[in-house]
């Protein structure tokens, strides 16, 4: 059975290892704060990051309601609105890249996820916008799908939504982490009767048009 020294020696003992360990720790939270760039400084700190927009407009925060689990290959199917609810077209991109690794994964939204939207206000490469909002985090696919799923549900027949996405024929857009670590940008695009679904490496040698939505999560 462990015992205490208490006696005076013991004590003393106690509290400089105590102190050892608690200086260790600060030694790493001061490490992690001098490596830290300016947005994870503010989020340490609890501030909100502040953008200086030039080509983005900010539109709104709004939260996307939980989704329970479901398997991603039995919702995310090509044209079969009868079936899941939402008639889908589903490029090769988006299949390949996102869907096909998880197809027979089992995915959900357990709690609201907080979303930023912003409107385009020129042409801009993924790499400008990811530079005029300091660089926000990519939404993992794991995420990502079940996220995408509980909006494109609740416009499944291209309802106007303000805190959701755009149904003028223009890309609502995603930054989207895979599995494997790297970023893609997602397309998503109410197309007449269906949702036009599509994935493309960031830049891909072409600029966004203006007028398009960029979704990031609200979260440092």
């Amino acid at each position: 059975m462990e015992t205490t020294d208490n006696t005076g020696l013991g004590l003393i003992g106690t509290t400089i290892e105590r102190v050892r360990n608690q200086n260790s720790l600060f030694t790493k939270a001061l490490k992690k704060l001098v490596n830290s760039n300016e947005k994870q400084l503010a989020a340490f700190l609890g501030e909100a990051v502040q953008y200086t927009l030039k080509n983005l407009a900010f539109v709104c925060d709004f939260l996307v309601g939980s989704v329970t689990e479901f398997v991603v290959g039995e919702k995310f199917q090509q044209r079969e609105k009868n079936k899941v609810g939402v008639k889908l077209n589903i490029y090769e991109n988006f299949r390949n890249w996102l869907l096909e690794p998880m197809k027979g994964v089992k995915v959900s939204l357990e709690e609201e996820f907080a979303l930023k939207k912003f409107k385009l206000t020129k042409d801009m490469h993924d790499t400008e916008i990811q530079s005029e909002l300091q660089n926000p985090n990519a939404i993992d696919v794991k995420v990502f799908i079940p996220l995408l799923w509980s909006m494109l549900i609740a416009q499944k027949n291209g309802e106007v939504k303000d805190n959701g996405l755009i149904v003028t024929g223009y890309a609502n857009i995603f930054h989207v982490k895979l599995e494997s670590g790297h970023v893609v940008a997602v397309r998503v695009r109410w197309a007449d009767v269906e949702w036009d679904l599509d994935a493309d490496e960031l830049d891909d040698g072409n600029r966004w048009f203006a007028e398009r939505m960029f979704f990031t999560p609200a979260t440092a």
